[in-house]
């Protein structure tokens, strides 16, 4: 294979509980008497960042799962739900005969994919928003899904929100840039100044005395005289007769001042001009990566030299509060993450800023972003952020003595605010706490902090894990009463409740009304009041306007693929791939006669990843198609989804988990065929790459790759050694 790189039980009960929401390569900064704290905290945090960096994995409080591409679903019920009811109009889905290219085994042995990745210094926000623009290229579509959008470039956004809450924006509005203040760009000019004399004068002496000879004295045993290769002159034994004084003439090296002091060399001429543009950067950039790539180089540079730290001392704390939001609002939430997000903080504090609520806030929330299934240990860790935000300590700071700055200002001590307790909510929630959510009500009470609606929508999530919707059916009813309006992604969180808990009626019939209300010229159900009607007895009450979103598709298919009702899930998807974008933030591609229009949903990983488990969990082998009746999860109609899958962007990263769970689709319905498994293999390959890292030499995929390509074990084996080098 070619090298490439990875582009790659309901009891109805009341419930009492009150609900409530580096340039690279940059070297270690050099120590000097200015500020000796400086250097420990910076150094303690880089530490920090190469020993705990762990794989990134997402979440999200509601279960948005249209914030990363690699998130998996959680588990589901695995029990059968019985007939539903199917769409009244739908279009008949039949796979593309094309069958999938014929691998070349010559090929085989020359292709093993596994170059690392590296990191591009691009955009990733933006290249994520436009993600969706991408993958409407000009391709000749499958013609049993409906075509994708030409490939335009966008000319704008929507900017119109819905009139009911709906979440988070399609793709939220950049943060706003900002400039070099003026006594900065002042500074900088006065710092070219001072290195231009400072380099003139070093350059001078070192030039005036070098190879000027100098004598000292000095002590040494006699033993090590005895081994000396240089002249001796009066040499004299001292008094224990094993210690002589020899005196040694030396040629001076490097520059010195007139006492002979060792000159420290002067920073480079470029060095104020190097600042200016990673200033530029970090204030206008959109990038986490290029933005801490920036941070990490001025942090080392200010602390460098003297020259540079008394008209320099510390990064602009516009710039730092910027990039500090940016990190706050960049997905997915990992450990790495959270350690640069600390480390900005840090530096902030020890610079003599005051931190902002929304940045512990964002902290909180940070802190048990380490793993995708939220514990008790990770409700902790974001409580033990929580007690330093009152008593205004950052973690792992309590080590080092305060920075010794007169005219510091004390550390800030703030009071939570909905949003505080809200996040904590949401964590407690996720890893099923039911003291910390306890305690949670009792502090909104004591802090006279009004509820707010987010706080309610979390529970959602917590009572159907819980396998209680009795608990989603209390808080849909005391959000009613305290006047909040559920919303979209209230509708959401709570479709996907009943869904996990065996419900799919439920979840069919919040499709179905959100469906209806969308295609509003087409004439209406009969059987649409009925349906409201049962859905206003579990307290569901769903607006006219209201119409489903990426994440109601998602959620839908997810949920229906796992539970093996495969029309059900690719007449959803289909309808997916028909829908116009409209949510707010979403692309405007021009028209015919140039007018901004809305682009169609793009699919995306998560969606066939959902459908490729369907066919992972439920297909039916080759041998038994006859037998099953209607045809439904068989290797012809993977082999049409699969063609169509083939058509993200070749940059799209697979993840070896998405990977296992579409080759397991392709052994259970070609009842283990290797031929049809190593032609899906190469496809993907070539389409994508197949990436090995050096860890995964015995791993499931790995083994699996041995199996369809016996021969290749070696070549394997070499290119996982140049990955490891990587």
């Amino acid at each position: 294979m070619n090298s490439r790189g990875s582009r790659h039980g309901d009891d109805g009960k009341s419930h009492d509980l009150e609900s409530l929401n580096r340039m690279p390569s940059a070297t270690t900064p050099q120590i000097f008497t200015q500020d000796p704290q400086y250097q420990r905290i910076l150094l303690h945090h880089n530490i920090q960042l190469q020993k705990q960096v762990l794989e990134e994995e997402q979440h999200d409080a509601v279960g948005d799962p249209r914030l990363d591409t690699q998130q998996q679903s959680p588990p589901l019920a695995l029990q059968h739900v019985g007939s539903l009811g199917e769409p009244s109009h739908v279009v008949p889905f039949s796979s593309s005969s094309t069958m999938l290219p014929q691998a070349d085994s010559s090929k085989r042995t020359q292709k093993t994919v596994t170059t690392g990745t590296q990191m591009a210094e691009i955009d990733h926000d933006f290249q994520r928003r436009n993600a969706s623009v991408l993958e409407q290229e000009a391709r000749e579509p499958n013609h049993t899904f409906p075509a994708m959008h030409d490939g335009q470039y966008r000319v704008d956004t929507i900017k119109d929100a819905p009139p009911y809450p709906a979440g988070k924006p399609w793709a939220p509005e950049p943060i706003k840039p900002v400039f070099i203040p003026s006594h900065i760009d002042r500074r900088l000019e006065s710092m070219q100044r001072a290195i231009a004399i400072a380099r003139k004068y070093y350059f001078f002496t070192s030039k005036k005395r070098k190879g000027f000879r100098v004598t000292k004295v000095v002590e040494l045993p006699k033993v090590s005289w005895s081994r000396l290769d240089t002249q001796k002159q009066n040499l004299r034994t001292g008094p224990s007769q094993d210690i002589v004084k020899i005196r040694l003439s030396v040629i001076l090296d490097g520059a010195r001042s007139e006492s002979g002091t060792r000159l420290q060399k002067p920073p480079s001429l470029d060095v104020p001009s190097h600042i200016r543009l990673h200033l530029d950067i970090l204030g206008t950039t959109n990038s986490t990566d290029q933005a801490w790539h920036s941070y990490v180089y001025l942090v080392d540079t200010i602390a460098s030299h003297p020259l540079i730290y008394h008209r320099v001392k510390h990064i602009c704390y516009s710039h730092l509060h910027r990039f500090a939001r940016l990190l706050s609002r960049n997905r997915p939430r990992t450990r790495l993450q959270y350690l640069r997000l600390l480390s900005v903080m840090t530096y902030i504090v020890h610079c003599g800023g005051q931190l902002k609520l929304p940045e512990w806030n964002a902290l909180i929330h940070h802190s048990a972003a380490v793993r995708r299934k939220t514990t008790i240990e990770d409700v902790e860790n974001a409580l033990n952020v929580f007690k330093g935000m009152r008593r205004g300590e950052l973690p792992f700071t309590s080590a080092f003595d305060p920075p010794e700055h007169e005219d510091m200002s004390p550390p800030s001590h703030l009071s939570p605010d909905a949003f505080t307790i809200s996040t904590l909510l949401s964590i407690a929630a996720r890893a099923k706490d039911e003291t910390m959510l306890y305690r949670l009500a009792a502090e909104f009470e004591r802090s006279y902090i009004p509820q707010t609606r987010y706080a309610h929508l979390v529970m959602f999530r917590y009572y159907g894990e819980k396998r209680d919707l009795g608990g989603v059916r209390h808080t849909l009813r005391k959000m009613s009463r305290l006047g909040f309006e559920l919303g979209l992604d209230g509708l959401n969180a709570v479709l996907w409740a009943y869904g996990i808990n065996d419900r799919l009626d439920i979840v069919w019939m919040i499709y179905s009304v959100l469906r209806h209300n969308r295609q509003s010229e087409v004439q209406e159900d009969r059987n649409i009041r009925s349906t409201m009607s049962k859905l206003k007895e579990e307290s569901i009450l769903i607006n006219d306007d209201m119409i489903p979103n990426e994440i109601t598709y998602t959620s839908v298919i997810q949920l229906f693929s796992y539970n093996g009702h495969f029309k059900t899930a690719i007449d959803v998807f289909i309808e997916m791939l028909s829908a116009d974008n409209t949510e707010q933030g979403a692309p405007l591609y021009p028209s015919e006669s140039g007018e901004p229009q809305p682009g169609s949903y793009a699919p995306t990983l998560v969606v066939y990843r959902a459908l490729f488990i369907g066919f992972q969990r439920h297909g039916i082998p080759a041998s038994r198609v006859k037998e099953s009746g209607t045809p439904t999860w068989t290797l012809e109609h993977l082999l049409g989804l699969f063609e169509r899958f083939l058509t993200l962007p070749e940059h799209t990263t697979l993840p070896h988990a998405f990977l296992d769970i579409l080759m397991g689709a392709f052994a259970k319905t070609s009842d283990h065929d290797r031929d049809v498994m190593r032609r899906a293999w190469v496809a993907i390959d070539d389409r994508f790459g197949i990436v090995f890292a050096k860890s995964d030499g015995n791993s499931r995929l790995r083994r699996l790759h041995r199996l369809l390509f016996p021969g290749n074990d070696s070549e394997a084996s070499r290119h996982s050694s140049q990955e490891g080098r990587v």
